[in-house]
């Protein structure tokens, strides 16, 4: 899409990050019971999806992102979740961000070219996260799918994250779920994938950078990261609409030295 078709597609849309962080008022709302992807189910702490999925806390922000456990000490993310220091940052483990353990962040990295304006939003939306000490018991990393040509239209696909489970209210941060979305566009923009969510189901403010999976031959694996909700002026609330999300293979390369960077590549 050039930039003028950009342009115009805005005058009818408009692009929030899906978490921003997440953050209202000066805080950010953990409830015990109504928390996580709106529309979605909680997920227990045996699923697989809870074995490799992340919160990443901003304590001074008091702010909520999602993230997805790809090496033993390293969350994939979005790039809009690093906001301020590296030691502002947590890595939280737990179904419930308020109850679990936590890491401290020792290296935070953006992908070089990223940006976020006003008229476009984010773009190469994506981030590496390396933590420090071991990871708590029952935790694993989770694959990278090797192939993207699984990723057509119609398919349904399963995402996660922290993030609002009501978002007219704007509260709900801090408890895990997951939610089935069908694709819209296998490639919205040259790196991202669109989902369709007008089915008051799908992602919300808390669960930026969180993980897009797919089951291929029995196993679970990860394919992309929240960036962005797509949505107009006749929504429903601010997260109606499409969400997009970063797709990994456009990266990998990136994502590969980083991992070897830090020592963590097998």
């Amino acid at each position: 899409m050039n930039t003028i078709a950009k342009l115009l597609v805005l005058l009818t849309t408009v692009f929030f990050v899906a978490c921003a962080p997440s953050a209202d008022d000066g805080g950010v709302v953990l409830s015990d019971t109504s928390a996580g992807i709106f529309g979605g189910d909680k997920v227990d702490s045996d699923e697989r999806i809870a074995q490799s999925t992340v919160g990443i806390y901003n304590t001074e922000k008091k702010a909520i992102c999602t993230g997805t456990l790809i090496a033993k000490n390293v969350v994939l993310t979005a790039a809009h979740c690093l906001v301020g220091s590296k030691s502002e940052m947590e890595i939280r483990f737990g179904t419930k961000i308020s109850k679990g353990v936590s890491r401290k962040v020792v290296e935070a990295l953006r992908e070089p070219h990223y940006t976020n304006t006003i008229i476009f939003g984010p773009e190469r939306d994506i981030a590496l996260i390396k933590f420090a000490g071991s990871l708590p018991s029952g935790y694993r990393p989770i694959n990278i799918l090797n192939d993207f040509s699984v990723l057509t239209a119609g398919k349904k696909i399963t995402v996660a994250g922290y993030g609002r489970s009501l978002p007219k209210m704007k509260m709900g941060e801090g408890t895990l779920r997951k939610t089935q979305l069908k694709i819209l566009k296998p490639f919205y923009m040259k790196d991202e994938i669109q989902f369709d969510q007008s089915d008051d189901t799908g992602s919300c403010h808390g669960d930026s950078g969180g993980p897009a999976y797919t089951t291929e031959n029995g196993e679970l694996k990860v394919f992309g990261v929240t960036s962005k909700v797509r949505t107009t002026k006749e929504r429903k609330h601010v997260c109606d609409g499409t969400v997009i999300y970063t797709r990994i293979d456009f990266h990998l390369p990136w994502v590969e030295k980083v991992l070897r960077d830090f020592g963590t590549l097998n």
